[in-house]
């Protein structure tokens, strides 16, 4: 899984500039709004001229800079190249238009025209540049990181499915290996004790240093060592599906985000009414704007106080922000002063449908970035269920060698030297212990439920003290659920009681540590949070940069872990994933 970005606003705004349809619907926008306005000529040519090559201008300078983005690799800009890409397309969509006008018509503009001009369009650029250019990479984005949230939740089922295989293949491979060195020793053993050869003392001491003790140090360092190499993150292609298309429209959204007060104020400054003081000077903007920006925020405010923390399917939020954008429009457009003689009823209509579309627009961008942080929050969500899962994994693993190391070091190895001196004083074995032991290791294995157990975690605690009284000070915290929560699971048990004997052989052999605090707790119902803390007396002057045994085994059998390492205090820090789900 890819990280996740700490700002979606570099992401949005990358994915906005290198959008074909960025500069496509910049100049969209500029040339057919022209036809909503009444004015003939600008600049000595038609009103429809100048609108394609104002438009054309702008898109030309976003196609260069997408060009240019998308020569780079990576996945967002910075703050700084955003806004010298927008100030290099303001300028060039605002000085470009007035060269071409003039080489088209010959007209010499009056001082005035050209100071309205730099006044206004430079705003209204960098403001349709900006604004488009966030609403287009936040629905690719939203888009995106929807798709990304459905691949990695089929991408979880395989990884799944592939885990339960891996395991199953190891436990097959290792009874495999077990009974191929074991089986053809103990049936040897087996046959010269049933016979009474004279040999058969000489063959059991060499089945031990040959066979036994070889094969459980073997197992034993397996488990530090095995990766799950074999592990690849899937790639899985879906089918777009109207079902998909329908989920994303019945999802649950928050009803506040049907209206966005501050972009909806933000643009209808940068547009509708920025263009009222350019056509009807500011007293209009006095008359009109002012009173209409008034009461749609106080209109909108309301609104999002009424719908509190209700959720609505997010086919009726849409619902509610084109009714609400209707009724945004009807406050403009029904101004009695902007119905008065000085204004011309055409622009008043187009400046109003304006309002109704830009109000439309902002709850739609509101509603994207919304579905951002909610499809980041899922993804991951995926990426801790995945590494929980391969967690597990390797813990079981860890725990099956490590039991048949025991069981053949402790069980087998102890039995046949058992037998060896009962044989040489002359008294009578029974050698079909041998072979019920190997069923017992091989049913254990399959099963993972070994007879062996391991204590209580208090009491292996308390063990702890004990035997490190004189030497260290050690105190322990956990409560009596979390004990019993983490008792009632051997692996995890047996994972835990491993990380805090090397902890504090790791203290006491590299910091003579006199105190020695240990603190477990309970965290979500599948996570567990080990913490040893131990005071540091002595510290090595020349440790290893090279990962030792203790970072193996963490590494192994922690879901995460880090080391905080002071001149007065050391701190271990350990999570372990609890197998409730994963079977």
């Amino acid at each position: 899984m890819s990280d996740r970005p700490t700002s979606i606003f570099p992401v949005v705004l990358h994915r906005g500039l290198t959008s074909i349809w960025l500069p496509t619907i910049y100049w969209g926008n500029i040339f057919l709004t022209g036809y909503l306005f009444p004015v003939d000529t600008v600049f000595g040519i038609s009103a429809h001229h100048w609108d394609f090559i104002v438009g054309a201008s702008g898109a030309l300078i976003l196609l260069f800079f997408r060009f240019r983005l998308n020569r780079k690799t990576g996945i967002q800009i910075s703050i700084l190249k955003v806004a010298a890409i927008l100030a290099v397309g303001t300028l060039s969509a605002t000085f470009l238009p007035l060269v071409i006008a003039r080489l088209i018509s010959g007209y010499v503009p009056l001082k005035s025209e050209i100071q309205d001009h730099l006044i206004f369009a430079p705003v209204g650029t960098l403001g349709q540049m900006f604004t488009m250019a966030l609403a287009i990479g936040a629905v690719r984005f939203s888009r995106s990181l929807r798709n990304q949230v459905a691949d990695d939740r089929l991408a979880l089922a395989a990884i799944q499915v592939h885990l339960r295989e891996e395991l199953e293949s190891k436990k097959s491979s290792l009874l495999q290996e077990i009974n191929q060195m074991l089986a053809p020793v103990l049936a040897t053993i087996q046959s010269g004790i049933s016979s009474a050869s004279s040999t058969i003392v000489p063959i059991i001491h060499n089945a031990i240093d040959g066979v036994v003790r070889p094969l459980s140090h073997t197992l034993d360092s397996q488990s530090e060592t095995y990766r799950l190499e074999n592990l690849k993150r899937q790639t899985i292609k879906r089918s777009i599906s109207f079902k998909s298309i329908r989920d994303g429209f019945t999802q649950k959204a928050d009803l506040r985000i049907a209206v966005s007060p501050w972009l909806s104020l933000t643009v209808y400054l940068l547009f509708p009414l920025l263009s009222l003081v350019y056509l009807y000077e500011l007293e209009a903007f006095l008359k009109i704007g002012i009173p209409f920006l008034l009461i749609s925020s106080i209109s909108m405010l309301v609104f999002q106080k009424f719908a509190g923390e209700r959720k609505v399917p997010t086919y009726q939020a849409f619902l509610i922000s084109f009714f609400i954008s209707i009724i945004q429009g009807a406050l403009f457009g029904l101004n009695p002063a902007a119905h008065s003689d000085l204004y011309d009823q055409e622009s008043i209509s187009a400046l109003t449908f304006s309002i109704i579309l830009l109000t439309f627009m902002s709850a739609f961008f509101d509603l994207n970035l919304n579905r951002i942080r909610e499809n980041s929050a899922a993804a991951n969500v995926i990426n801790q269920e995945i590494a929980h899962n391969i967690s597990v994994v390797r813990q079981r693993l860890w725990y099956i060698h490590k039991r048949l190391s025991r069981q053949i070091h402790g069980g087998l190895q102890g039995e046949l030297q058992a037998m060896a001196l009962q044989l040489a004083n002359n008294k009578e074995v029974r050698p079909e212990g041998l072979t019920a032991f190997l069923d017992k290791l091989n049913f254990g294995l399959l099963n993972e439920g070994f007879k062996e157990k391991s204590p209580d975690i208090s009491e292996f605690l308390e063990e702890l003290q004990e035997f490190w009284r004189g030497i260290t000070s050690i105190t322990y915290e956990v409560s009596a659920d979390t004990s019993n929560h983490i008792s009632a699971n051997a692996i995890l048990l047996e994972c835990i009681n491993e990380v805090i004997r090397e902890a504090i052989n790791n203290a006491i052999k590299h910091a003579s540590a006199t105190n020695i605090s240990i603190s477990i707790s309970d965290l979500t119902g599948n996570l567990i949070t080990l913490e040893v803390v131990n005071d540091v007396v002595k510290s090595e002057s020349s440790a290893s940069t090279d990962k030792g045994l203790g970072s193996k085994i963490y590494d192994e059998i922690c879901q995460s872990w880090k080391l905080e390492q002071g001149k007065l205090e050391s701190t271990l820090i350990a999570t372990f994933a609890v197998d409730e789900s994963f079977a």
